[in-house]
């Protein structure tokens, strides 16, 4: 079967959409971060990037549309990811990131979950999701100095893969409104 690369017409969309993006918000991200000594301060200040990818449907768009977003294919994840990554691939992955952390909503789309993705679909304000994942007694970042590392393991047993250990998942979410007040640093 061959393969066609040739993007259709709502790849294409997306595409010019993702480019867009980036030679807009994203172009000047780095520029912005890179005065801030440290990392709290730097993500804090592509907050108004994140509120723009927000307003432009980004957030939306990793949605599915069953559950009212506009979320497309995995190519069209691809294009999106790839077009901004190029341009600045510091602060376009917190836009993905949300998308990460809504994967237990988007998989399983249950009615009840319409109230929890509504700021997400919004267009309005700043939400962020996360998926964390960890052991008991563990740590995220396995490679901090110190941490216990990763204890779990999977071990190959016949024609059967068996898991050692455990992990913990929890799904957070954060709300950030806009009030005209608002600093965004200290």
């Amino acid at each position: 079967m061959p393969i066609d690369f040739h993007l259709s017409v709502a790849e294409e969309t997306i595409r010019n959409a993702a480019a867009g993006f980036a030679a807009g918000p994203l172009q000047g991200a780095k520029e912005t971060y890179m005065k801030y000594p440290d990392q709290s301060k730097r993500f804090q200040s592509t907050r108004p990037i994140y509120s723009e990818a927000v307003a432009g449907g980004l957030i939306k768009g990793q949605i599915p549309p069953h559950l009212e977003g506009a979320g497309g294919s995995l190519i069209e994840a691809a294009i999106l990811v790839e077009e901004m990554y190029t341009v600045e691939p510091a602060a376009s992955p917190t836009i993905f990131s949300t998308g990460l952390g809504l994967i237990p909503m988007n998989l399983t789309g249950k009615p009840g979950h319409k109230e929890f993705l509504a700021p997400f679909l919004s267009g309005e304000g700043e939400p962020l999701a996360s998926m964390v994942l960890s052991e008991p007694g563990g740590v995220a970042n396995y490679l901090e100095e110190g941490a216990p590392g990763l204890a779990t393991t999977a071990e190959l047993e016949g024609d059967t893969w068996v898991l050692n250990g455990e992990k913990v998942s929890t799904l957070l979410l954060f709300m950030f409104v806009n009030h005209p007040n608002d600093q965004l640093l200290p």
